[in-house]
């Protein structure tokens, strides 16, 4: 059943309170510059998880028709060019198969303002797992940079820490980064509880029991490995000069 609202400006200031209500920076109406243009946007939304800093954009369409495909395709578009994590289409009407059929396994939610709520909860930290993820596996590209592999012989290959580099610290780190790498696996497959580190005082591996309390660990564990690789690099660039 669609909501009443006075007009559409109204709609689109009940959706952006719905995200600030959440926690969420919500602007209405704002210019957005693009890689290629510049676009008005009727709800902007950032937010900040753990150091990750995420932008969604919102198009509210308070029409009398059901939404097009046309309408999907130009948000993800415009999604793209800005750099948006996740585009919302909001509509009262319904959409047309077609929209529906654009926006299936894309980054593109369509809803009406009374599910928005909802499912923006379930998004927030779907949206969390997977910046958290392509993180995990940056981190890892990051520490293995810290290491050089020379050729010893035919069959063999030698890891020698830089210099600089505490390669004792860096080891259990891997581990944790692998660990949670697993775990994202795990979440996807439904299967809990969920690993994300090692505790090697008790000997014990240590879950999350659902994919909240795995996010909220991550992140912090993602922030602590963040500032140790910042703590390695200048510790390389001091032994270079």
């Amino acid at each position: 059943m669609a909501v009443n609202y006075l007009d559409w400006r109204d709609y689109q200031e009940k959706v952006a309170v719905l995200f600030r209500n959440l926690g969420c920076i919500a602007e209405t109406d704002l210019a957005v510059q693009g890689a290629r243009a510049k676009h008005n946007i009727d709800v902007w939304v950032t937010f900040n998880q753990f150091g990750l800093v995420n932008k969604w954009l919102i198009e509210c369409k308070y029409w009398k028709s059901r939404v097009s495909k046309e309408k999907v395709l130009a948000l993800k578009s415009i999604v793209e060019d800005v750099g948006a994590d996740r585009g919302i289409l909001v509509g009262e009407t319904g959409f047309q198969q077609g929209a529906f059929d654009s926006a299936n396994t894309s980054n593109i939610l369509l809803t009406t303002y009374t599910d928005l709520e909802v499912k923006v909860k379930d998004y927030l930290y779907i949206n969390l797992l997977e910046r958290l993820e392509k993180q995990t596996a940056f981190l890892q590209y990051e520490i293995h940079n810290l290491f050089v592999t020379e050729k010893v012989s035919s069959h063999m290959l030698k890891h020698s820490a830089k210099p600089g580099v505490d390669a004792k610290e860096a080891t259990p780190k891997i581990g944790c980064l692998s660990m949670i790498d697993t775990g994202f696996k795990l979440i996807k497959l439904g299967k809990y509880p969920v690993p994300f580190n090692y505790d090697a005082q008790s000997s014990r591996i240590i879950s999350a029991k659902n994919a909240e309390e795995f996010a909220i660990e991550v992140g912090k564990i993602v922030e602590q490995i963040q500032q140790w690789l910042v703590e390695q690099k200048l510790a390389i660039e001091k032994e270079i000069r």
